[in-house]
């Protein structure tokens, strides 16, 4: 594929009368300069990018000292975007297999161009490096750079193995670099704020999540990516691993886990996953992807322990209940904890690394189940 076809595939979305109407919508949701970098990333357009994301941070002295590695719409238009507001122009150098969209990604940040990752670690300049590749690539690219004293933020999976989380966590054992991770919806003001209301006790969290329709041929669908367990459910068994894992008393020693299936052909499209713990939590995680939703995922969440009570409407609305008092909270732009968790390496506050690795083995142990199309099995957390 030449560059001139690369942008005219991106663009036909964007030819037609509802692509200025997404625009407009996503407007409304992430505000207008997100928006406009959204449908940027898509068009893959080049240096208007950088003036977009941050008019004066190219003209501020230059302080390159962050690499990426896998430059898709993700990097392009989330991690990019605040890593810039916040630290100027900052990005050094970029990889992706695909040329075209490392060349583009290059454009539109001011970063160096390097035709094989190898480059990424050989660069004096670099000390911290993004990973959002193909998601079986996260580990392999993680323990190079370990390996080479980087520190590394790695997004979601950290693993789709478990033979590839030993080998991370062994590298990391072994090493001084920092390891930070992409679970998101931990930093969102909501969440944070739910923590602040709960206590101990038994909670109940119900998660419904409308995801993206994938083509069969989408690289998901790959045996070695780790099915959408690993590449969408991970997140909500992250959120609910963190939920229990914030309660004060002891955690649980094991869970109940049951699968309901909805999809023959694609076992991890249209499922529901409920797992009861031995102390008496109760999650239930639907993901359904039977069309594709307009403004991108969406979802809602409930919640429910001794008095207190919340309902997220996908991270724009928030209702929460402790007794008699009912509390209304409105998130604009809409706030999945994307930025905080993003910009982890230079805030005090950062996920326990530790509470990722086990999150990480129930979310691997689910993606067995899944591939065997069991419906029941128990998990033992390791002691």
């Amino acid at each position: 594929m030449n560059r001139k076809q690369f942008n005219e595939g991106a663009s036909l979305q964007y030819n037609k009368k509802s692509g200025l109407y997404k625009i407009y919508r996503f407007a409304l949701i992430y505000g207008m300069r997100r928006a406009l970098v959204k449908a940027l990333g898509r068009l893959r357009v080049g240096k208007i990018t950088r003036f977009v994301v941050s008019p004066l941070s190219f003209l501020r002295k230059k302080n390159k000292f962050i690499s990426v590695v896998g430059c898709g719409q993700f990097t392009y238009s989330t991690s990019s975007f605040f890593l810039v507001q916040k630290l100027g122009n900052c990005i050094d150098a970029c990889f992706d297999l695909n040329a075209d969209v490392t060349n583009t990604y290059a454009k539109a940040y001011d970063a160096i161009e390097c035709v094989k990752f190898d480059e990424v670690l050989e660069r004096d300049s670099t000390k911290l490096v993004y990973i959002a590749s193909n998601h079986a690539s996260h580990t392999p690219y993680a323990i190079d750079c370990i390996k080479k004293g980087l520190d590394v933020y790695i997004e979601k999976p950290i693993a789709v193995t478990f033979e590839q989380l030993e080998g991370l966590r062994y590298t990391y054992s072994q090493s001084k670099s920092k390891i930070y991770v992409g679970y998101n919806r931990p930093f969102s003001k909501a969440i944070i704020e739910l923590k602040s209301k709960m206590g101990d006790g038994p909670l109940t969290l119900t998660c419904s999540i409308i995801g993206h329709k994938l083509d069969a041929d989408h690289w998901y669908r790959e045996p070695t990516e780790g099915t959408r367990i690993c590449g969408n459910l991970g997140h909500w068994i992250d959120l609910a691993i963190h939920l229990i894992w914030s309660k004060k008393e002891t955690p649980p020693t094991a869970l109940d886990i049951f699968i309901a299936y909805g999809d023959k052909n694609n076992f991890d499209d249209n499922l529901s996953v409920c797992f009861s713990s031995d102390t008496g939590d109760l999650i239930v995680l639907t993901m359904t992807a039977r069309e594709e939703p307009f403004e991108g995922i969406s979802e809602s969440i409930v919640f429910q322990q001794n008095g207190v009570f919340a309902k997220i409407d996908d991270f724009k609305r928030a209702e929460f209940q402790v007794g008699p008092k009912k509390i209304i909270r409105k998130y604009f732009p809409k706030d999945v904890g994307h930025e905080e968790a993003i910009l982890q390496p230079f805030r005090k506050k950062q996920r326990d690394l530790n509470e990722i690795f086990v999150s990480t083995e129930l979310m691997l142990h689910i993606t067995d189940m899944v591939r065997e199309t069991k419906h029941q099995s128990v998990f033992k957390f390791k002691g």
